[in-house]
C-alpha cells in the first residue's frame, strides 16, 4: 500500500519545484498552494509563511539524518569519522532538492537579513548533526563546537551545489580536510577537546 502524501509534504515538495523553476523571491504563497494542489486555508494551517515552509523542510532534514545516525554501528569510529558520515547523509537527503537549494543560494547571498536567518538555522540544524554523531558537548564546548560545526559546512554545502559527480569526490575531499583542520585545531584548545569521546557516548 502506498505512502499516504500529507498536505505539509505537499506544499513543501511545491515548495522546492518551484523555487528550482522560478526562483524564491517573486515565489508566493498562491502559487505554491496551486502547485501543492491545496486549498490557501490548509496551507496557512500548516505554515505561516515562507520561510516556515523552508524551516519545516529543514527540520525534516535534521529528523532524516537522525533517523539514519541511529542505524548507525560506529563502534571503533572516532568522532570526526562519525561527523564526517553525518554530514555526508545529510548531503544525501539534500541531493533531491539540489536545483532549488542552488537557486535558493544564490538569492539568500544577495539578502543580509535572509543571510542572517539562514545562518541561526544552520547552527541550529549542526547542533542536531553533533547529536547524531554522538557529540554532546556542553557550556562553552557546545557553543564553538556547533559555530564552528557551521562555518565548516557553509563552506561545504557550496562545493556541494556545485559538484555533480555522482560520488560528489570533491564534497568528500574538501569535508574530510576541514573535519581534520578543526581537530587539529580544538586539539590545541583543552577547553573544547573535539577529539575526544564526548560524554554519554554510546559508540
Amino acid at each position: 500500500m502506498a505512502k499516504r502524501i500529507t498536505p505539509e509534504e505537499k506544499i513543501i515538495s511545491a515548495t522546492m519545484e518551484l523555487i528550482a523553476e522560478q526562483g524564491w523571491r517573486a515565489l508566493s504563497l498562491d502559487e505554491i498552494a496551486e502547485q501543492a494542489k491545496v486549498k490557501l486555508p490548509i496551507l496557512r494551517k500548516s505554515f505561516s509563511s515562507k520561510e516556515a515552509i523552508l524551516e519545516r523542510f529543514r527540520a525534516n532534514v535534521d529528523a532524516a539524518v537522525l533517523e539514519q545516525a541511529e542505524l548507525e554501528d560506529w563502534q571503533g569510529e572516532t568522532p570526526r569519522d562519525r561527523l564526517f558520515d553525518v554530514i555526508m547523509t545529510r548531503f544525501d537527503e539534500l541531493e533531491p532538492a539540489k536545483s532549488a537549494l542552488k537557486q535558493l543560494s544564490s538569492e539568500i547571498m544577495s539578502d543580509p537579513i535572509a543571510l542572517l536567518a539562514g545562518a541561526r538555522g544552520t547552527i541550529n540544524s549542526m547542533d542536531w548533526m553533533l547529536k547524531a554523531a554522538r557529540i554532546e558537548p556542553t557550556g562553552l564546548r557546545r557553543l564553538v563546537m556547533s559555530r564552528g560545526l557551521s562555518a565548516i559546512y557553509a563552506r561545504i554545502f557550496q562545493i556541494w551545489l556545485e559538484d555533480d559527480d555522482p560520488g560528489m569526490p570533491r564534497t568528500m575531499a574538501e569535508l574530510d580536510k576541514r573535519l581534520r583542520q578543526a581537530e587539529s585545531l580544538f586539539a590545541r584548545l583543552p577547553v573544547i577537546g573535539f577529539s575526544a569521546e564526548p560524554e554519554g557516548d554510546a559508540a
